[in-house]
């Protein structure tokens, strides 16, 4: 498969977590700052910063969007905030107690969920929360997206991202990528995930056409 890492942009960050593509820019979240911050792509100048106590990793524009969700708190909870005011709007429970979860995305759907413990790929509905498809995985989920009708998870601890048949379950890629994958996001045509503790937004070239035929 034709992929290429390319050099990404530092950011202002202690702890980068999740990660969106929102109006354009890169909006990553960060647990050291409990902020979440927009930048943008190409150059890496900082658009706006909002703040959010309790950031975990998980992060997902939704809505259309007219918010951001991102996990927070021990535990796992949903915030959706207003990406202008940076007000919250909601919070909603974790929909697996105690759950490890990691990972968020936003698709028309429903809402994807990545845990750790137990380490499964939820697709859940808007509103309740009930289970519409559930994938179990066999290694670590540090943030996940979906694109094209696949769903894409980052593995923190191997340095690789994974791409996933929903149909099936089964890994259909695994693509290797530089230092310590955590927030994951699609801008169009490119993976972007924040390499945590170093400070970097990294990005990987991808051929879409490429992972679905492989699907």
């Amino acid at each position: 498969m034709s992929v290429r890492e390319e050099p990404g942009v530092r950011v202002a960050g202690e702890q980068l977590c999740g990660l969106a593509w929102l109006g354009g820019l890169l909006w990553y979240s960060d647990a050291g700052l409990e902020q979440i911050i927009a930048v943008d792509p190409e150059s890496g100048a900082e658009e706006r910063r909002l703040p959010c106590p309790g950031v975990r990793t998980g992060l997902t524009a939704a809505g259309a969007g007219t918010r951001l969700v991102q996990v927070v708190g021990a535990d796992k909870r949903l915030r959706a905030l207003d990406p202008e005011s940076g007000e919250t709007i909601e919070e909603q429970a974790n929909p697996r107690p105690g759950g490890e979860l990691c990972g968020l995305h936003d698709t028309a759907d429903g809402l994807w969920f990545g845990y750790q413990r137990p380490p499964v790929l939820d697709l859940r509905r808007h509103g309740d929360l009930e289970p519409v498809v559930t994938i179990p995985v066999d290694q670590d989920v540090a943030d996940m997206t979906a694109v094209d009708g696949l769903v894409v998870f980052a593995n923190n601890d191997d340095a690789r991202l994974n791409v996933v048949d929903p149909g099936t379950g089964a890994i259909v890629r695994v693509i290797s990528v530089a230092g310590s994958p955590t927030g994951l996001t699609w801008d169009g045509s490119r993976f972007w995930y924040c390499d945590y503790g170093a400070g970097h937004l990294r990005s990987v070239a991808a051929d879409l056409v490429e992972l679905v035929a492989a699907a």
